[in-house]
């Protein structure tokens, strides 16, 4: 970002801070402090803020769940992929007999 950009920027940003508590089953009930620009609580409740932000926190475990998951199959793949090569590799040797 060049400086022409950051100073499009405003100099400050009002927010709104709230805490509530965060359950999930399973899990310990947690107290989260939130911060959003989402001003009106009306139209956007603490409650139903937190509920978002845990679900969204959900979201993320997921995903690194199947990031690592990913990574064992590829991981296991490869290995799959060396050893079917290596059979081959001595099947040729032996046909060559």
């Amino acid at each position: 970002m060049d400086e022409e950009e950051y100073n499009q920027f405003p100099s400050f940003i009002i927010v709104r801070h709230l805490r509530d508590k965060v359950t999930q089953q399973g899990f310990r009930a947690r107290e989260v402090t939130l911060a959003t620009t989402l001003l009106d609580s009306v139209i956007s409740s603490d409650e139903e803020l937190a509920s978002l932000y845990g679900r969204r926190w959900s979201v993320e475990l997921h995903i690194r769940s199947l990031k690592t998951q990913m990574k064992r199959l590829f991981r296991d793949f490869s290995g799959l992929r060396a050893g079917v090569g290596e059979v081959f590799s001595g099947i040729a040797a032996m046909s060559e007999c």
